[in-house]
């Protein structure tokens, strides 16, 4: 056993060592938040694109598997239609732009697509963080990128830029 005077020197934290530490780890907060909000959003945003781009690559597939035509509905914050497997995909609060030929996408027996355009998404606050999906005519072709234009009004194809 260690004498009593061996002890004294190990009574724990000052006051004045622990208000440093928090200082430290509060101004390390605040200096990786906005990186973090920023990588979240953007995770965000593509998490629904992937989710706009799987319910019409699925529609398609079940078109073709199924010899029947399927259609996609998509609305502003959520995407359904008649033949997903997987059911409905809520966007969790991700806003989806469209134009008006766009809200119902179908698909033929063949996997053929009379509609074409562009699909924008995008934070409701945020023009920094958009994403788009083109959709080409004919076999339903579609790509992916960046949106770049900061009109939330517009939809053009060369505004989105595949990386």
């Amino acid at each position: 056993m260690l004498p009593s005077s061996a002890h004294k020197g190990n009574q724990g934290f000052t006051l004045t060592e622990v208000l440093i530490i928090v200082v430290v780890v509060g101004i390390l907060a605040a200096i990786a938040a906005p990186s973090f909000l920023g990588w979240y959003n953007r995770q965000k945003v593509n998490q629904a694109l992937t989710k706009v781009q799987g319910a019409l690559k699925e529609s398609q597939r079940e078109a073709i598997k199924k010899s029947k035509s399927c259609t996609v509905t998509l609305n502003t914050n959520i995407v359904t239609g008649d033949c997903l497997v997987t059911g409905d995909r809520d966007l969790n609060g991700v806003v989806l732009r469209r134009p008006d030929t766009m809200s119902a996408i179908s698909f033929d027996f063949k996997g053929v697509t009379g509609n074409t355009g562009t699909v924008v998404l995008a934070l409701p606050a945020d023009s920094v963080q958009q994403k788009c999906l083109v959709l080409a005519p004919g076999v339903g072709i579609m790509r992916t990128g960046n949106y770049s234009d900061n009109d939330r009004t517009g939809y053009s194809a060369s505004n989105c830029d595949t990386p």
